[in-house]
């Protein structure tokens, strides 16, 4: 039926089920067995059929998209995360915005209003700045969850790792071997990750009632890179 207007009833007919069955499936506002589900969505890939997700967006309210903001593409852990994003979103029917900001919070602002301009459903961001303002603004309109890094104290929910005991783990174990000029490398302070690493890190020394060499503690920017000179720099 290609060059042809194909219709839910045309659907409805190849799948051997009611139109409004065919509908919820393409507009997503009901619950479907999966059985019934995947009859509809073979029928439509044998009809080469192609919804209208902006108006099915219109009509909705939904566009079934979710935005992830993450700020480093190439990382590992960020590749780890926004394949564990787009999984779990695509089980649940939605499609996945990955974009890269680069740790610059110009094109941070930027991404927020292309996203919210597509009416995303929803925002998963790493933010990179100090400014959570924008995020508060596009809150109001699209629920953000935070990734990794947060704002403390902010409404705003996250989802993120225990940096602080993390890092305080480390050193303890390495300061009750014996170690006692540990090097430190870490992330920019005005991130939350740096903050409470560091934290973690002053509160072993004090812990085990050391102190720790202000020379040998270095601040990076996340990144391979970065990882890779200072560690020269400190071996050196």
């Amino acid at each position: 039926m290609e060059g042809t207007t194909i219709r839910l009833s045309d659907i409805a007919n190849q799948a051997g089920v009611s139109t409004a069955t065919v509908s919820r499936v393409v507009n997503g506002t009901a619950y479907v067995e999966p059985g019934t589900r995947r009859k509809v969505e073979n029928a439509m890939r044998a009809l080469h059929y192609r919804p209208n997700l902006l108006a099915r967006g219109l009509a909705t309210r939904q566009s079934r998209t979710i935005g992830l903001m993450i700020p480093h593409i190439r990382s590992p852990f960020f590749a780890g995360l926004a394949t564990g994003v787009e999984e779990r979103a695509e089980a649940s029917g939605y499609a996945v915005f990955l974009c890269h900001t680069r740790e610059s919070t110009e094109c941070e602002n930027r991404t927020l209003d292309v996203l919210a301009s597509r009416r995303v459903d929803g925002i998963i961001a790493t933010p990179v700045g100090q400014d959570y303002r924008h995020f508060s603004e596009i809150s109001r309109s699209v629920p953000v969850v935070f990734a990794a890094r947060h704002f403390p104290g902010q409404p705003i929910s996250s989802v993120v790792v225990d940096n602080a005991a993390a890092s305080r783990r480390v050193v303890r174990k390495l300061l009750q071997n014996g170690h006692r000029r540990i090097g430190v490398i870490n992330g920019p302070l005005f991130l939350s990750t740096g903050r409470e690493r560091w934290d973690g890190v002053r509160r072993a020394f004090r812990d085990c009632g050391a102190a720790h060499d202000p020379g040998l503690i270095r601040e990076g920017d996340f990144t391979e890179l970065s990882g890779y000179r200072l560690a020269l720099d400190l071996l050196s």
